[in-house]
């Protein structure tokens, strides 16, 4: 939660400078984005979905992203996102930058609701974050929708703490009754990815 709130306040600074820069040059308007890809790192190749659901004035956008990061630990990431385009032209390049909190979805392997035998985790919330540049190109009678292409540097982190009965297996196959004593041990997790993504703003 720690970085969610930093993340919010260096968003809310970084746009209320440029709104004070800017004045009433432009105005603010709904702005909404979908896009989907590839996530890539040292282990696989995955999927990720996400949308933006943000305000544009001139060339800034910001807004709230929640998608599907299915990376190593499968989450879902709630993140701001903050966007600048180089032009006012239909077609332009942009860089963005966006950080947020790391939902783990606690599926398949990474399945944490039950005891497994002896041992048990217990996987904890995370942070992500991404940082990269893209082009859109402006689509539609009054050009306000647009294809995006996007490619990014993303890095994601999760902890998660394991549980186990501190019972030695050569003793018997399963402790007394009411033995309580358990090991604990916590890991953390780093995935460094490439991200490639198309979309659509409108």
């Amino acid at each position: 939660m720690k970085y969610f709130l930093i993340c919010l306040f260096l968003n809310t600074c970084l746009f209320s400078v440029k709104a004070q820069q800017t004045g009433n040059a432009g105005k603010w308007r709904y702005q909404a984005l979908v896009h989907a890809g590839l996530v890539t790192g040292s282990s696989t190749i995955t999927i990720t979905a996400q949308t933006v659901q943000g305000i544009q004035k001139n060339n800034w956008l910001t807004g709230i992203g929640v998608g599907y990061d299915n990376y190593g630990i499968p989450g879902v990431p709630i993140v701001l996102h903050g966007q600048k385009a180089f032009t006012q032209k239909d077609n332009k390049p942009f860089v963005y930058v966006q950080s947020g909190v790391q939902i783990p979805v606690k599926t398949g392997s990474w399945n944490d609701k039950g005891w497994m035998g002896t041992s048990n985790y217990d996987l904890k919330t995370g942070f992500i974050g991404e940082v990269g540049g893209g082009y859109t190109i402006a689509a539609g009678k009054k050009h306000n929708h647009a294809f995006l292409f996007n490619a990014g540097y993303s890095y994601k982190f999760n902890k998660a703490t394991y549980t186990e009965l501190a019972w030695p297996p050569y003793l018997s196959s399963l402790p007394p009754q009411g033995y309580n004593e358990y090991n604990i041990e916590k890991q953390e997790y780093h995935y460094r990815r490439i991200v490639l993504r198309v979309g659509w703003m409108f």
